[in-house]
């Protein structure tokens, strides 16, 4: 007569419950055991791909966070820098009209050095921005690229204001000749157009990444 299977005996140590089942023969309970192995290997697998596929998720999103602030930056720069420009040109318009002679519209910056690419800069050397689709990653860099030429523009374009006009604010009179403004003031205020132009190609892209960037989180 067969013996019957002995009841497995899940408290203990699982070495202990195979030799056991070998034993007698418990091949029933030799494939319980080696089947509750294989499930425990696998659930703890899954477990470890989905602490990471979450820590990857929660990565992505602060980068995502980053980029979109560094962006911000974007924006309401170009906002400030096209409010102030818009502003100084139709005042200057305005009195041109006039009559008057009005000192020429400037776009200065007490502390600017650079526009904003310091975020850029740190995520990329931190390699974070490999985790980003290709589209995206090449359209941010392309808006850095476009920021440093700007910077080089305004720079060159500030080295002139701060030796040629702001010197002589007191002095309207500085800036014209038979009533008409001297070419050299009149290609520095076109020169703030472009500035001006080049700042609204920027704002436009910064907000269309950031609505892309948003969709991806």
């Amino acid at each position: 007569m067969l013996e019957s299977p002995r009841p497995m005996r899940f408290h203990l140590p699982f070495l202990i419950r195979l030799r056991a089942a070998l034993g007698g023969r418990d091949w029933f309970g030799v494939a319980i055991e080696m089947l509750a192995v294989i499930l425990s290997v696998v659930l703890g697998l899954e477990a470890s791909q989905w602490n990471a596929r979450r820590s990857e998720d929660e990565y992505r999103r602060q980068i995502v966070a980053a980029f979109d602030n560094s962006l911000a930056d974007f924006e309401k720069g170009g906002i400030y820098a096209h409010q102030k420009a818009a502003a100084a040109l139709a005042a200057f318009n305005s009195a041109r009209r006039a009559g008057e002679q009005p000192l020429p519209p400037i776009l200065h910056y007490v502390s600017l050095d650079r526009a904003p690419t310091r975020a850029w800069d740190a995520i990329v050397s931190s390699g974070a921005a490999r985790d980003l689709e290709p589209n995206i990653l090449f359209r941010l860099a392309a808006l850095n690229s476009n920021a440093d030429s700007w910077s080089d523009q305004y720079q060159r374009y500030n080295r002139f204001t701060e030796e040629e006009v702001l010197p002589y604010l007191n002095d309207s009179n500085h800036f014209y000749r038979d009533g008409k403004l001297l070419p050299i003031y009149a290609a520095h205020i076109d020169r703030m157009r472009e500035l001006v132009n080049h700042a609204d190609e920027m704002t436009r892209e910064a907000h269309a990444l950031r609505e892309e960037l948003r969709k991806k989180r």
